[in-house]
């Protein structure tokens, strides 16, 4: 018991840090034995909770409470809470709507509500994309962790398309405005004649734990997303948050 103590406290002193942390960090900042901080982080690694920057030896939390964070939200039932929510913004906005969660570096697509207009966007649940390339993606790495930016830039932006964000400067630049304005777009970065806009669903501690979109094609995008729309937009990512602190509750 007394190491599954020490293993948490290890965890929340990673999830606090602003940054990744060393093992000599870790042990000072917990008071703790630096021998058995290392082999407490060994464990955690090997099931993908923490994770190790070759060229730093640092850790972070890693992608194992990504994972068993998407399936708390099946659990919880986010599709099934956002379900109402989501058919009634499709209803009003009259194109396609998605629900998406992220899985590391990647955004992924949990829901979608396809339009039914005879000229549409059309995609699959469980599609995946690059976050900097997309909207939903876009808002994850405005309002993810401290490191998310960097680590996505780290591991490379690929030109998906011509008006694909490929540079670092450009998608700090990107970013901040998101967290600025609250809301992110995709004007042909992630593919052809689609566009979108998307907002955050916050959880209870303040984290972004989905985004929503409305994606339709380029030609019925303006360059400054409808006012309206973008109010709808926030409105039912609230309500949908609102719904999940509720469930927690319960």
């Amino acid at each position: 018991m007394k190491t599954i103590r020490k293993g948490i406290a290890v965890l929340e002193q990673l999830s606090k840090s602003a940054g990744a942390m060393g093992v000599t960090e870790l042990a000072t900042a917990l008071d703790m034995d630096k021998a058995i901080v290392h082999r407490i982080l060994k464990t955690l690694a090997e099931g993908k909770l923490v994770r190790q920057d070759a060229s730093t030896k640092r850790y972070s939390l890693g992608i194992g409470f990504v994972q068993m964070g998407g399936r708390f939200l099946d659990q919880l039932g986010l599709p099934e809470l956002a379900h109402p929510h989501l058919l009634q913004l499709w209803e009003r906005c009259n194109e396609t709507v998605h629900l998406c969660v992220r899985s590391d570096l990647q955004t992924v697509l949990l829901r979608v509500y396809e339009s039914r207009q005879g000229v549409r966007v059309a995609a699959s649940v469980g599609e995946q994309a690059h976050l900097h390339a997309t909207s939903t993606g876009k808002v994850f790495l405005a309002y993810g962790a401290a490191d998310l930016v960097e680590r996505a830039i780290s591991a490379g932006l690929p030109q998906c398309q011509p008006n694909t964000i490929n540079s670092a400067a450009r998608l700090r630049k990107e970013v901040l405005l998101v967290r600025q304005q609250g809301h992110a777009t995709d004007i042909e970065e992630s593919d052809q004649n689609y566009s979108a806009v998307a907002v955050p669903v916050m959880g209870a501690e303040g984290e972004c734990v989905a985004a929503v979109a409305v994606a339709m094609p380029v030609g019925r995008m303006p360059s400054m997303p409808n006012a309206a729309l973008l109010a709808d937009l926030k409105a039912t990512a609230q309500a949908i948050s609102l719904d999940s602190r509720k469930a927690l509750r319960a």
